[in-house]
């Protein structure tokens, strides 16, 4: 493969995972409950669109509705693993295989440096966990 040929590779790959994020915070996530009636079609849509938007993407995963993970870069999901319903993931995560998210779950990567106390915390640094 040529230089040209994966530059144009990276272009379309980031059109795709840009479309599909487009599709996703629009209509997508917005769509019923797994388990609600006509949650199927819901469930196989946000699906799709993780496949596209994370950067890793197992199986038989399942995003409920409302859940938010940004543009996804950074966000590793194992196989039949599963979002909860409005879930928020915040940087660099990886969930492994067979994991249930339970509704409004949070998961930062990222946390205020605690090996010096005497900052108050509004000036404490943020550090990579």
């Amino acid at each position: 493969m040529t230089a040209a040929d994966e530059r144009a590779r990276g272009i379309q790959s980031k059109a795709v995972r840009g479309a599909a994020w487009l599709g996703y915070y629009t209509v997508l996530r917005h769509l019923p409950r797994s388990f609600a009636p006509a949650g199927k079609v819901g469930f196989v849509a946000r699906r799709l669109a993780a496949r596209q938007m994370l950067d890793s993407c197992g199986p038989d995963v399942n995003v409920e509705h409302g859940a938010n993970f940004g543009s996804g870069k950074g966000i590793t999901l194992g196989a039949r693993s599963g979002i909860g319903i409005d879930a928020d993931l915040h940087g660099t995560i990886t969930i492994g295989d067979d994991v249930m998210m339970g509704p409004r779950c949070t998961i930062f990567s990222r946390n205020h440096r605690t090996d010096d106390p005497t900052p108050p915390p509004l000036r404490v640094a943020v550090s990579s966990v």
